[in-house]
């Protein structure tokens, strides 16, 4: 799989113009107790080990364009799909855990 963001400065530019904090290729937060992960995903092997290790309640992850919302263990595995065609973003309720797929 190839890498569809082309210019990722251009993006990070973008992001911080609207107000979005741009965690680069994998940022870790923590909100109401979870431990969450962020990456691109364009790294199967980098995907499959944060995944594996169950270090984290949630492994949000893009780069694929399907959506994905599974549970491996005790680890929450989310990709909001593909701007094009899929959803594109989620909105994810830490607390309870419920996903509501967004179409942008």
């Amino acid at each position: 799989m190839s890498d569809r963001d082309h210019d990722k400065v251009g993006l990070r530019r973008y992001a911080r113009s609207v107000g979005v904090a741009c965690l680069g290729a994998l940022g870790e937060l923590e909100m109401d107790g979870k431990k969450l992960v962020f990456l691109n995903g364009e790294d199967p092997r980098t995907l499959k080990r944060l995944i594996d290790e169950q270090q984290y309640d949630f492994v949000v992850h893009g780069h694929a364009p399907v959506t994905e919302d599974r549970t491996s263990g005790q680890t929450r595995v989310l990709n909001p799909g593909a701007l094009h065609g899929g959803a594109g973003a989620m909105l994810v309720d830490i607390a309870s855990g419920k996903m509501k797929p967004v179409v942008i």
